[in-house]
């Protein structure tokens, strides 16, 4: 990059993440990762691919608000109507992730772990028809 007549320069190191032991069926992680941190021991590899992992989860976060929650097509009144909208989405939101990641972790946890007798009965009554 050019900035007058001044040349910028950036370092970038590139982390290469394998899974290992994974389920060897065509879905193991392979990440190329590009970052400015330094890196010169095991540790700020360990914390480039923790910071990899924290953006990864924010994008989903805010893809669940988009698309799941759709607040984008929201269309208030006031300000104040739309923080509150937003403030109740944002819960909305973060418990999809949670059941998300409830489903990969534990994925034999019944139901009942998470919802009431009248929560779960009443989804399965829409989905079952």
């Amino acid at each position: 990059m050019c900035e007058g007549n001044h040349l910028l320069s950036a370092t970038y190191n590139v982390v290469l993440v394998e899974e290992v032991g994974g389920p060897g069926d065509g879905t193991d992680l392979s990440w190329l990762l590009i970052a400015t941190l330094p890196i010169e021991t095991v540790e700020d590899v360990l914390r480039v691919i923790d910071y990899y992992v924290a953006r990864w989860a924010v994008e989903i976060y805010f893809r669940t608000l988009k698309t799941g929650c759709r607040v984008e097509d929201i269309q208030l009144e006031t300000t104040g109507r739309l923080k509150r909208c937003l403030a109740f989405y944002k819960i909305i939101a973060w418990q999809v992730l949670y059941l998300a990641y409830l489903n990969r972790t534990c994925p034999k946890l019944p139901c009942t772990a998470v919802f009431d007798e009248s929560e779960w009965k009443s989804v399965w009554r829409v989905v079952t028809k």
